[in-house]
């Protein structure tokens, strides 16, 4: 059902970015209006990745820190038995042949659907930076997060990276009881309890 919703029936797919992008800005505007400025500079960083894979240091940094791990999409469905290093391992049938065009289809909604969120979180990290990089340390606004913690963290773009994962929702960091209730009872429940948190 996640997966029909979100990468599947067109109608579904749109209306879900359109809600979420929606959700996406109204965060970063109450949250860090800034972020605006970096949005260019997110968007033609990413896209020079996706299609050249080439990283500035920026978006290395947030790459290892797991900037595309933490995305909505990517916690909600696992797909680890298709991804592209693991299909060499599995037997080529005439289903999966005929099913060929579906695949293709469904990697285009999701890799733009998880383009359109990286560039709000990515644009918010790079701004985070930019704040601090002017101001000692201290970002202007902590957003959704805890100035104490923050405050803890030693690297500017550590800090930078909790307060874009909070801003944006930090599906990474779904409780325990979160995942049961997600996993089994009710498929899109992290957003419910990330945006209770935030």
């Amino acid at each position: 059902r996640k997966q029909w919703v979100l990468t599947g029936n067109p109608t579904s797919v749109l209306k879900y970015n359109i809600r979420n992008f929606v959700g996406d800005i109204d965060a970063v505007f109450a949250g860090n209006p800034t972020t605006a400025k970096k949005i260019p500079k997110s968007s033609q960083e990413l896209m020079d990745a996706v299609k050249n894979g080439k990283f500035t240091a920026e978006l290395k940094g947030f790459y290892d820190r797991g900037g595309f791990q933490s995305l909505l999409a990517a916690q909600e469905i696992s797909k680890v038995n298709v991804l592209e290093p693991f299909e060499r391992f599995q037997k080529k049938t005439l289903g999966k042949t005929i099913t060929k065009p579906l695949k293709t289809y469904t990697n285009i909604t999701s890799g733009a659907t998880n383009y359109r969120e990286m560039i709000s979180r990515y644009a918010t990290y790079l701004d985070y930076i930019e704040q601090m990089k002017s101001n000692g340390g201290i970002p202007k606004n902590y957003g959704a997060s805890k100035p104490e913690i923050i405050k803890g963290l030693k690297t500017i773009e550590d800090r930078a990276f909790k307060l874009q994962n909070d801003l944006l929702g930090a599906y990474d960091e779904v409780s325990e009881i979160g995942k049961t209730i997600r996993k089994h009872l009710i498929p899109f429940w992290s957003w419910n309890e990330v945006n209770f948190k935030r």
